[in-house]
């Protein structure tokens, strides 16, 4: 099936090339994201579809590795809030490799990041956007906007629909 956005969680997709991939160091696993999108997902991108690359908070400051940096404002609202979970020291590495490869595809791949807001907190702006642009392209409403989101975050849940 083709989309015309696909948006792709990039932490989740870390988490799930490195737990797959025989080698664990931060090439291998970068290498197996990069694949991962240029092999699986852009076969289902229509000519005119955009890529979103959702990021979760990257510090610029201490990388990630500080135990005093706080991810985004949830913490503070929720205090259990990923409480128990601990940095991997890769993870950002990776990360940041696979979003330098991606930054000069053209733009239709767009990189999203903030440090106050985690990737599917962008979920609904642009949705909400796309279809906005979606509806101008196709004012006879000859077919629906078709949308792809490669997670397994279960915040992703609110966004689907029929």
């Amino acid at each position: 099936m083709q989309y015309d956005v696909i948006a792709v969680d990039m932490f989740n997709l870390y988490y799930r090339k490195k737990n797959s991939s025989l080698e664990k160091d931060p090439i291998s696993i970068a290498r197996n994201m990069v694949t991962f999108i240029n092999n699986e997902v852009m076969q289902h991108l229509t000519d005119d579809g955009k890529l979103f690359l959702l990021y979760d908070p990257i510090p610029k400051t201490d990388l990630g590795l500080s135990k005093t940096f706080k991810y985004t404002e949830r913490q503070e609202i929720v205090h259990a809030y990923k409480k128990n979970r601990t940095h991997d020291r890769n993870c950002l590495t990776v990360v940041d490799l696979v979003r330098k490869n991606f930054i000069h595809r053209g733009g239709n791949v767009i990189s999203v990041i903030s440090d106050k807001y985690e990737a599917d907190d962008f979920m609904e702006s642009i949705v909400r956007k796309e279809a906005e642009e979606f509806d101008k392209k196709h004012p006879d409403g000859g077919r629906e906007l078709r949308i792809l989101m490669i997670t397994n975050d279960e915040d992703y849940s609110r966004y689907l629909t029929n």
